[in-house]
């Protein structure tokens, strides 16, 4: 279980020893599993020149009750889980009872921001918490100096000040990963050091504001120029669709996304996206009356246009009806399409695509599927919800400011379409597991790793920071190109898909207004409830019941003039090719599984809260 994690926070643990920040075990170190809810902590007085991986002790973040491992966790293991709870971007901590810092805590005194090299990592004075009650000592004193940290930083950027000095006691520092924890310990203990010696020497003055914003902030925030640059979801899309290699699965992972554009004022390069991607004459955007007064009026000052389908918002659906009244409009000489809009033009506009033998790019204007660059489209076709074979966009601009400006309604869509693939992933892995069905780690390593950009990033989305905003375009773009590199919409759709789309066919309930994404993240809130209730059990070969292949008398009654569409959709019918046998001998994995890769269900069910969505 976090066997990745565990080897993490054992190489930080010992990095203490490293550094010189402890003597005897006077420290520990933890790291978090956000996607889990598992900490992973030293145990309580070991000494470290004995630690192995194994003595790790795994817990809840919620319940601080051990969930893996034979020994106690560190009897500071109440103060960490605090901290997890109170400072949602962290993934480490670090306690150290470090010679020149803990005297500063035992002076309770803050730590000055003396010089750059303080600068360089905390934006101002390192805080020294008020001491404890007699009540908070003698009640929860572990638990309470967590809390007493979490007030010290009420009106404290925890992100710019990742160490504190609790009063009469030691150190606390945290980072994104349990490494970069004890990084920030051991520069707060330098830092302490430097400030003791040039208190010594006479000085009091601090570094001016100038200066330390400087220093800062050519290492930190988006205007950050220090060392090398990180790749831009450019880059990273160049990446993909470039290196086209032979992968560890045996499978050649191609795309047909020939550029990728996600920048602020992207749109006034449409015309030369157009232009390499190559001769088009005769260019037509599909756009919608409320897409075209976001961006399609500007994307006609850019590219030359032979024709503009302004279609009515009211009442239009990815469906039959929509295809055939863009193909009656449709200008015979049309060479390029642009789908100027978000799910629903896009489904449009990529169907007719591929009845016309035509090209298209992608112009998204909202954060809010993942289908942007996929190959197929979700259509309801004669009432039935269907997944159809269409093309995906030879290009796709997104313009930040435009997408970072939508309706929070539908960015709120665009998480709920994210959070689907902890079960999506979920259902893929399992399949695999019991059918044999093929399965590419690399494919969902890129998935898995886009989700928890998202996921970390929730607040900042909130905040409609333009660089969290670009991380959830980029993981809803990346969640059609794995669709296509798989051949198939695995890597991004599960039985969360499946429930919202029996909604968005009117059958569970009618005229629901709700988004795709909403309607898929609650769905995997639903399925993530029951997941984790089937893998809490014990599995015999009593609990399972036959399956009954002959399931169409069922479904005409229950879907009637819809059964035979529904019937023709799932034939061949996937579930015979699970076992009894195969269920009960992989049934243990599965369980495990479950555990360490899905999230409780009120994770995602507290994101979706905090988003009314």
């Amino acid at each position: 279980m976090l066997e990745k994690l565990k080897k993490e926070v054992y190489e930080a643990n010992l990095n203490l020893v490293k550094y010189n920040l402890i003597d005897l075990t006077w420290g520990n170190v933890s790291g978090i599993d956000r996607n889990s809810g598992l900490v992973v902590i030293k145990p309580s007085g070991v000494d470290y020149a004995k630690l192995k991986v194994q003595d790790l002790v795994v817990v809840d973040l919620y319940t601080g009750k051990i969930v893996e491992g034979n020994l106690n966790p560190s009897s500071d293991l109440p103060t960490h889980l605090e901290l997890y709870k109170s400072f949602p971007d962290i993934g480490g901590v670090t306690h150290t009872h470090s010679k020149y810092a803990t005297s500063f805590a035992q002076a309770k005194k803050m730590i000055p921001a003396f010089g750059t090299t303080h600068a360089d990592h905390f934006y101002g004075e390192i805080p020294c918490t008020r001491p404890l009650t007699i009540e908070e000592i003698n009640t929860d004193y572990e638990r309470n100096t967590g809390l007493v940290i979490k007030e010290t930083f009420s009106s404290i950027d925890y992100n710019a000040i990742p160490s504190v000095l609790v009063a009469s006691h030691g150190v606390f520092s945290w980072g994104k990963n349990a490494l970069k924890s004890v990084e920030n310990a051991l520069v707060a203990e330098r830092c302490a050091e430097m400030a003791y010696l040039t208190m010594a020497l006479g000085n009091i003055e601090t570094v001016s504001q100038s200066l330390l914003d400087k220093h800062y902030f050519r290492k930190h925030g988006k205007n950050a120029y220090y060392g090398q640059k990180e790749s831009s979801y450019n880059d990273k899309v160049a990446s993909i669709t470039e290196n086209v290699k032979v992968c560890d699965c045996g499978r050649v992972h191609t795309v047909t996304l020939k550029k990728f554009l996600m920048e602020k004022n992207a749109l006034s390069r449409i015309g030369e996206v157009v232009n390499f991607l190559g001769d088009y004459k005769n260019v037509v955007m599909v756009c919608d009356e409320n897409t075209y007064r976001v961006a399609g009026c500007t994307v006609e000052n850019f590219v030359k246009l032979k024709q503009k389908i302004v279609l009515d918002p009211n009442g239009l659906h990815a469906d039959e009806n929509s295809v055939y009244l863009v193909e009656e409009l449709l200008d015979s000489s049309c060479d390029l399409l642009l789908a100027v809009g978000s799910g629903t033009i896009h489904d449009i506009t990529r169907y007719v695509a591929y009845e016309k033998g035509l090209q298209f790019v992608s112009v998204p204007t909202a954060p809010s599927v993942d289908g942007y660059v996929s190959s197929v489209c979700a259509m309801t076709w004669k009432g039935v919800k269907r997944t159809l074979t269409a093309i995906s966009p030879l290009a796709l601009v997104a313009d930040s400011d435009v997408i970072t400006g939508a309706p929070l309604k539908m960015i709120s869509s665009g998480i709920g379409d994210m959070l689907g693939k902890y079960t999506a992933l979920f259902d893929w892995k399992i399949s695999s597991i019991l059918t044999g069905e093929y399965y590419c780690d690399y494919v969902a390593s890129l998935m898995q790793s886009a989700l928890e950009q998202v996921v970390s990033n929730i607040e900042k989305i909130k905040t409609r920071d333009i660089h969290a905003i670009e991380s959830l375009t980029y993981g809803l773009v990346l969640s059609g190109l794995v669709m296509q590199m798989t051949g198939n919409s695995r890597p991004a759709s599960g039985a969360e898909h499946h429930i919202s789309h029996l909604i968005e066919m009117g059958i569970v309930s009618k005229n629901n207004t709700a988004l795709h994404g909403e309607k898929v993240g609650v769905a995997t809130v639903l399925v993530l409830k029951k997941y984790h209730q089937a893998t809490k059990h014990h599995l015999t070969e009593s609990d399972i019941i036959d399956y009954d292949y002959n399931y169409n008398g069922f479904i005409k009654e229950k879907f009637s003039s819809l059964s035979d569409e529904i019937i023709k959709e799932n034939n061949p019918d996937p579930l015979k090719k699970v076992s009894v046998s195969a269920l009960l001998e992989k049934w243990e994995d599965i369980c495990a599984y479950a555990k360490v890769f899905l999230p409780s269900e009120n994770f995602v069910k507290d994101i979706l809260d905090d988003l009314d969505a």
